[in-house]
């Protein structure tokens, strides 16, 4: 009987292993899940900002209803995503800038982003990389 017991117990540890590791890769797939929809919205939400905010001085998006005001317009988005210095850290610290204008001209006045405003911003034109 000493063996039988013995491997009821291995049967056990073995079930109640599985049993855990099922548990954090549903929990890991669940939060992976929901990252990733996170990410989708923010980029979804920086896009309707930027056309709401950027558009009318930048090309935010093909689709866009009107074109930008500007005889000379900003750097079109898609442009700005291709730039093969551009990092995250970089756009970001560009957009919290507390300069009266902004850009290699000089020529962009500081929209006075907060950093909610700046991420959507930051998520959307990285979403736009290689595209």
């Amino acid at each position: 009987m000493p063996s039988l017991t013995r491997k009821c117990a291995a049967k056990q540890h073995v079930h109640a292993a599985l049993t855990i590791s099922m548990t954090i890769m549903f929990a890991a797939f669940i939060s992976t899940e929901s990252n990733a929809k996170e990410a989708m919205d923010q980029v979804a939400e920086g896009r309707a900002f930027a056309l709401t905010v950027c558009s009318a001085c930048h090309v935010v998006a093909k689709d866009q209803a009107q074109r930008p005001i500007l005889l000379q317009p900003g750097p079109n988005f898609v442009d700005v995503a291709q730039r093969p210095d551009l990092t995250e850290e970089g756009l970001r610290k560009f957009l919290s800038t507390h300069a009266e204008t902004m850009g290699r001209s000089g020529r962009m006045p500081n929209p006075d982003l907060v950093d909610y405003q700046i991420d959507k911003i930051v998520a959307y034109i990285m979403s736009l990389r290689n595209k």
